[in-house]
């Protein structure tokens, strides 16, 4: 086994962008502002973790940050609206990180652990709430008689 003076020669160095993670100080990394959202019924709470970040930290970040909005984020009437503008500006700023190459080696920590993708964790049964919400609003608001009359009596149907 012979070792080679160079440990970065299975690395691409060109991907050195200049720009490095403020949590682990890898590069390359993408300035970018990741968001949470707490709705509660009289209060809101607004979040922001600022970068710059490697692509490791950036989907741990991301994956915490908007996990934390799904389950907490639609508890108000006016947070019902803003959530999900918050879970959408998460997905588009994602998209930057994830772009990134994967982060050279010779940082001053090691890179936060992505962990699951969000679709597989358990912060997504949070869109259980708005759906159904959501759900409700449209088979009420949808004009849909859903009685019918017979003889001077009204019967109510489960089904339209």
């Amino acid at each position: 086994m012979s070792m080679s003076g160079n440990h970065f020669e299975n690395y691409d160095l060109s991907t050195a962008n200049g720009v490095f993670c403020q949590y682990c100080g890898s590069t390359p990394a993408v300035r970018v502002d990741f968001r949470a959202h707490r709705g509660l019924l009289f209060v809101m709470h607004f979040r922001k973790l600022p970068g710059p970040f490697c692509r490791w930290c950036g989907l741990a970040v991301f994956r915490h940050m908007t996990g934390d909005s799904l389950v907490q984020g639609w508890w108000g009437p006016v947070s019902f609206f803003i959530n999900p503008i918050t879970v959408l500006l998460n997905v588009a700023v994602r998209s930057q990180v994830a772009a990134l190459p994967p982060p050279l080696p010779g940082a001053r920590t090691r890179p936060m652990p992505p962990g699951k993708p969000l679709t597989r964790r358990w912060q997504m049964a949070g869109l259980i709430v708005p759906l159904a919400i959501a759900s409700l609003i449209a088979a009420t608001a949808g004009g849909a008689d859903w009685s019918t009359s017979h003889k001077g009596h009204t019967t109510y149907t489960l089904y339209p």
